[in-house]
């Protein structure tokens, strides 16, 4: 079970060569967005000339006898399935990968670079790196104490990173966002001018996790938006030096870590963190890639009502109501096949969305008001010939061009 995507603009020299479109909708403009990169997940294999099956570092957290191992990166035909689960496993490791004195400082036995562990995990990691563009990957993130999944893009220095969505799989209706710069540009004044690192918990108005959502981002010079579901949640004022490659993991934290509290006995193991697409999207000024393949009509899900997503709880220092108070949402069209697409509507404020196909005497042949989330715009019926897609919104149009 899955969704296929987005409501698309198609940009097509010949017969049969069909591009995704992604339409971010203000109420003050329309803006293009063209298919980058991504994966449906729809092998039965990981595609190893996309991703690495763990941390470019390597993966092993050896004080805390946590690793990161290929194996429990599981291609499921529709969804790469992330894996967690408890361990007492000795496995050898290279020796560049342990950390001795950290190992020693926490009690950690090492024997001939043999490590017990007590937690296995899972990650993929781009090996295409990015700068700039709509980042957003769907997914379903797992409940249970301890457990963090995560969708982010870490730069080639080491240092930058953007947290698009961490969760906790005790915190059932929380998403955390974050950045981390070397430069300190990610301080802010809180609560009594007090300073801060930029970032925090956003508390939503339902349940998101064992639940489907989209965690996205624009990242643009000198901006970062996060959202989930097309709604807008927080946003960062600041760059990032280098491109960065694109991850999802699940991890568990630990007690007195990062993230805590760590597992307890409530904690089902094994557990798994589902991803159904992770999606880049570039600005119309940057040519699209090839989407050929890439896109399964049989493994399409849902035609249910657009959820209500909105924040329960604003956090102040992370939330510019006055910027996103133009903000509507996302339409995109991705093709199915040579005649049918898909349609997604993401985002709280999409009502009053027009589709039309038009021909080449400018007759509107085709019309559609898609209210559900997804939704099928079906051309096989139409003649062959030259046609435009166009999207109507709020009195305004955008349209691109289509061979059939």
């Amino acid at each position: 079970m899955r969704f296929l995507l987005l409501f698309l603009l198609i940009s097509c020299s010949t017969f049969g060569q069909l591009q995704p479109i992604l339409w971010q909708v203000k109420s003050d403009t329309i803006q293009k967005w063209n298919y980058h990169f991504g994966d449906e997940f729809t092998s039965s294999k990981l595609d190893n000339e996309k991703w690495f099956d763990t941390y470019a570092w390597g993966g092993l957290l050896a004080d805390k006898r946590i690793y990161s191992a290929p194996e429990m990166v599981v291609p499921n035909e529709g969804f790469i399935t992330l894996k967690a689960d408890t361990t007492s496993e000795w496995r050898i490791f290279p020796e560049w990968m342990i950390n001795k004195e950290a190992t020693k400082k926490a009690g950690v036995e090492v024997k001939d670079n043999a490590i017990q562990l007590k937690y296995l995990n899972s990650c993929i990691w781009s090996r295409q790196s990015f700068k700039y563009g709509y980042f957003e990957c769907r997914c379903k993130a797992p409940s249970g104490k301890g457990l963090w999944p995560a969708f982010w893009i870490f730069g080639q220095n080491n240092k930058d990173e953007i947290d698009i969505m961490e969760m906790k799989g005790e915190r059932a209706n929380d998403v955390h966002v974050d950045v981390h710069v070397p430069n300190k540009s990610n301080i802010v004044r809180g609560f009594l001018g007090i300073k801060k690192s930029w970032g925090g918990w956003i508390k939503m108005n339902h349940k998101i996790t064992d639940e489907w959502a989209v965690f996205s981002a624009v990242w643009e010079p000198g901006s970062v938006t996060y959202y989930v579901n097309g709604v807008p949640v927080s946003q960062f004022n600041g760059d990032f030096a280098t491109p960065m490659n694109v991850v999802a993991n699940l991890a568990n934290a630990v007690d007195n870590g990062p993230f805590n509290p760590g597992p307890d006995e409530t904690t089902i193991f094994p557990n798994e963190f589902l991803v159904d697409y992770i999606r880049v999207w570039k600005s119309k000024d940057v040519p699209a890639v090839s989407s050929k393949n890439i896109f399964d009509e049989n493994k399409i899900i849902g035609t249910g009502n657009l959820k209500e997503t909105k924040i329960k709880r604003k956090v102040k220092v992370i939330y510019d109501k006055k910027r996103f108070k133009n903000e509507e949402g996302f339409v995109s069209l991705i093709p199915l096949n040579s005649n049918h697409y898909q349609i997604q509507l993401n985002g709280g404020k999409l009502s009053g969305i027009i589709i039309k196909v038009i021909d080449a005497s400018n007759k509107t042949v085709l019309e559609s008001k898609p209210t559900a989330q997804y939704s099928l715009l079906n051309l096989s019926q139409l003649k062959r010939g030259a046609y435009k897609i166009e999207l109507q919104y709020n009195n305004k149009t955008q349209s691109i061009p289509i061979n059939l």
